[in-house]
């Protein structure tokens, strides 16, 4: 089987943006191959070639997204010059972020799609492993409290961000609004004294730049 070309590479990449962009957007019943196939401007007969049908686009969707994140989030692992409290704000970060794109409606229809919902079962196991280094290494440096329970703290992690979704509050709220406000429900709940005081001079920083833009840990939405 021949190698598939740069061309062939770079419009999968595109295809797998735009429609999860409009999977996320409209929900899944309402996008058709043909809506993605006219959006991208290319032929549904180029897309079937690429993607065989719908539900497999979806599965490499979902899966190219969580392996971005992975990435992200294994960059800020990688960074030893940033101090661990600023690595554990921003893993926060990019896991609201991540989830907060999707409409309830996405995830409400997702459960259709047996493929899926395991590749995600799976998939929140490493995401709770990469939650529990960042903690565990904030924990040594004496930033978070030791008597937490990890594996019920993922638990309410996922459940408060599905929450989150579920309610639509980013369609009431500003995404660095209900981030901040989570930073003190989420980690400021479980930091020590020492880890409270850098929670509260990142907040103040990002406060008085009136968002969290320029920080050290670059949040961005």
């Amino acid at each position: 089987m021949a190698e598939p070309t740069a061309y062939r590479i770079e419009l999968s990449e595109r295809i797998l943006t735009i429609a999860m962009k409009e999977f996320h957007q409209r929900g899944l019943r309402a996008v058709k191959m043909d809506d993605i196939a006219k959006k991208l401007g290319i032929s549904k007969r180029t897309l079937y070639e690429i993607f065989a049908d719908k539900e497999t686009l979806l599965f490499e969707c979902v899966k190219y997204c969580c392996e971005k994140e992975h990435e992200e989030i294994m960059a800020r692992k990688a960074d030893t010059r940033v101090d661990i409290m600023d690595q554990l704000i921003d893993y926060t970060r990019i896991r609201i972020s991540y989830m907060t794109d999707a409409s309830p409606t996405f995830f409400s229809e997702l459960r259709r799609y047996g493929r899926v919902v395991d590749y995600l079962q799976e998939n929140r196991k490493q995401q709770r492993q990469d939650g529990a280094y960042f903690i565990h290494a904030a924990q040594k440096d004496g930033y978070i409290r030791s008597d937490i329970d990890m594996e019920l703290l993922g638990k309410i992690f996922d459940l408060t961000v599905s929450a989150i979704m579920q309610a639509e509050l980013y369609k009431q709220f500003d995404i660095h609004r209900i981030f901040h406000n989570f930073l003190f429900v989420w980690v400021r709940g479980i930091s020590t004294e020492k880890g409270i005081k850098k929670i509260d001079r990142i907040i103040d920083q990002a406060r008085s730049a009136n968002d969290f833009s320029s920080t050290t840990i670059n949040i961005k939405i």
